[in-house]
């Protein structure tokens, strides 16, 4: 039998809530401290760490040494 590779399926993207969404806008280009981000929503740390997780779940975010976050390629 032969095999024959199959494309990729592709990944639905899946909906942001409103938190995901506000906190993911402020994640800069060149990323940030998980902390910046928070001052920047004015959010407590615990709860933008939640929603980071969540992001990085769905492959918005990355997580980086030094506490950093960045947008997902």
């Amino acid at each position: 039998p032969v095999s024959v590779k199959q494309p990729a399926a592709a990944v639905p993207e899946v909906p942001l809530s409103a938190e995901e969404a506000r906190v993911l806008r402020a994640v800069p280009p060149g990323g940030a401290s998980r902390d910046a981000v928070a001052q920047a929503v004015e959010l407590p740390t615990g709860r933008v760490n939640a929603v980071l997780v969540a992001l990085r779940i769905k492959g918005r975010v990355r997580f980086c040494s030094g506490n950093r976050v960045e947008l997902a390629s």
